[in-house]
């Protein structure tokens, strides 16, 4: 592949061969994986993929996604692995000290899986419908439609969310993990994070409570400086 590989950013910026390589754009969810990389201190590289000029539907990228989307992950052993909630799943169980993902045959292994395939799969599908209705139908009349009764379904879906989490420090067992990190990402994706605040605060609260860990915040960093 012709792809630029910056093995300096990586966790601590430590000197040492890339164990995972992160293709990653901004404004997608690669930052949830990079993110727990950052949590489980690991080294890795990035790999830049420009999708507005179209790098992501290249023959190169779809050897690493065959569906051209951002993120993908290249494991240890060259092995490429897709879908964000995937990734981020098998990061957490790869490193179990740093308990990201609840014990085997823990109930609330179970309740992480629910909440990773809502998270990926109801809310994340609803705000690319928001964000890329035209990929969805034609018209400006017909898309814009489309766009407001995704705003109310999106606010029936968090609904869901709002009331498991509530008075809960994290959303699964009271403990901090991936989901944790997965629901900050895609609440930031929000048309209107005050009114996000305001409907849903203890999903806020969450966000919130991740944006203050270190490895989130040097992810972001590297997320938001790129």
């Amino acid at each position: 592949m012709d792809f630029e590989v910056d093995e300096t950013e990586m966790a601590g910026e430590r000197p040492v061969k890339p164990t995972y390589t992160l293709y990653w754009a901004p404004g997608t969810a690669s930052l949830a994986p990079l993110a727990i990389l950052e949590e489980v201190g690991v080294p890795y590289a990035l790999v830049r993929i420009d999708t507005r000029a179209g790098e992501h539907r290249g023959a190169a990228y779809r050897k690493v996604h065959p569906y051209g989307k951002v993120p993908a992950m290249l494991l240890p052993d060259g092995r490429p692995l897709f879908e964000s909630a995937a990734i981020c799943l098998h990061l957490g169980e790869a490193y179990p000290q740093c308990g990201l993902v609840p014990e085997s045959r823990n109930h609330d292994r179970a309740r992480l899986y629910q909440w990773m395939l809502f998270l990926a799969g109801t809310l994340y599908a609803s705000y690319h419908r928001w964000y890329h209705a035209e990929q969805y139908i034609a018209g400006e009349a017909e898309q814009a439609a489309l766009k407001a009764r995704t705003e109310e379904m999106l606010i029936e879906q968090w609904a869901v969310v709002e009331a498991q989490s509530a008075r809960r420090e994290w959303l699964v067992g009271n403990r901090f993990s991936v989901a944790d990190i997965y629901l900050a990402t895609i609440a930031a994706w929000h048309p209107d994070q005050a009114d996000f605040a305001r409907r849903f605060p203890e999903s806020q609260a969450i966000a919130e409570a991740v944006a203050e860990r270190p490895a989130w915040q040097r992810a972001a960093a590297l997320h938001e400086a790129s």
